[in-house]
């Protein structure tokens, strides 16, 4: 793991300051030692950042990827028109339950629910292939499908903003606004 130091200037010396496992580190060194060395070990976040960018662009796809096939539903599982419309609607509404629950509990592992959330869309969709013909009405099949890609969209939604709040970058507010 990699370790982030700051390197502060007193009375001639430099403190060494940093954390490693929630213990504070800090090291006086004489004016001119190892000051190169300190300004080296900043971590990169830019892997960070892509991963959640394409979060958000998965977000994206799951999210109107089904209304897309309202009309092969419609051909291929004699579903009516008016039942598709719910398929927005129970998306909409399942995420936004997902939001409240995160919202609710506050210490979530981010890495695991990002990875979660990942799982959760590919089971959605590729569920969505073959889900709905396990059932008399296939509309039971798609809505399963679409509540367990929901839940996804609202884990990414509440897991990706505070990571890239969190994370130095110089300019955060653009960033923010691109994820967004």
């Amino acid at each position: 793991k990699q370790k982030s130091f700051e390197c502060i200037h007193i009375y001639g010396y430099y403190y060494l300051c940093g954390r490693m496992k929630n213990f504070v580190i800090e090291k006086r060194l004489h004016a001119e030692a190892h000051v190169n060395i300190i300004m080296t070990t900043t971590k990169d976040y830019s892997k960070t950042k892509l991963a959640c960018y394409l979060g958000f662009v998965t977000q994206a796809i799951v999210a109107n990827f089904t209304p897309l096939l309202f009309i092969a539903f419609h051909h291929e599982y004699k579903v009516s028109i008016a039942s598709l419309a719910l398929i927005p609607a129970v998306f909409y509404i399942v995420q936004l339950i997902t939001d409240l629950l995160c919202a609710k509990f506050k210490n979530l592992d981010y890495r695991k629910g990002i990875i979660l959330s990942e799982i959760t869309a590919a089971f959605g969709l590729i569920g969505l292939a073959f889900i709905p013909s396990f059932f008399s009405n296939p509309m039971i099949g798609i809505l399963i499908c679409v509540t367990i890609y929901a839940v996804r969209s609202g884990l990414i939604e509440v897991l990706c903003s505070p990571i890239i709040e969190a994370c130095p970058f110089p300019n955060k507010e653009s960033m923010m606004s691109l994820l967004h």
